[in-house]
């Protein structure tokens, strides 16, 4: 069986940055966040034209369902295959069409 998202797209969040009751700072901390499963096609060499018009190179292009929460660009997001790293890098460009969402890393 042939499974449409078979792999789980990661996201870097930066949480913290407060202080204690003795008003001591506490320094952020990164954790990886689950966003939504996803699928990943190599794309080294091809090229994407931004919003701005310029054109960019990317690494990786991310498929995700219908739906998924929007992914600002810059962000650093991982995908992920259990354990294993598949790929990684900060978002050059996402956009949310009418079947999916999709990224460009």
């Amino acid at each position: 069986m042939v499974v449409q998202y078979p792999y789980t797209l990661e996201v870097l969040k930066h949480i913290g940055g407060t202080y204690d009751p003795a008003g001591n700072p506490i320094p952020s901390q990164e954790v990886w966040q689950q966003l939504a499963k996803c699928r990943d096609e190599d794309g080294n060499g091809k090229k994407v034209s931004l919003s701005d018009n310029t054109v960019n190179e990317y690494a990786f292009l991310v498929q995700l369902p219908k739906g998924t929460e929007a992914v600002p660009v810059d962000t650093q997001v991982r995908v992920m295959d259990g354990q294993t790293v598949r790929c990684s890098g900060k978002v050059i460009y996402s956009r949310k069409d009418q079947l999916h969402s999709r990224l460009w890393v």
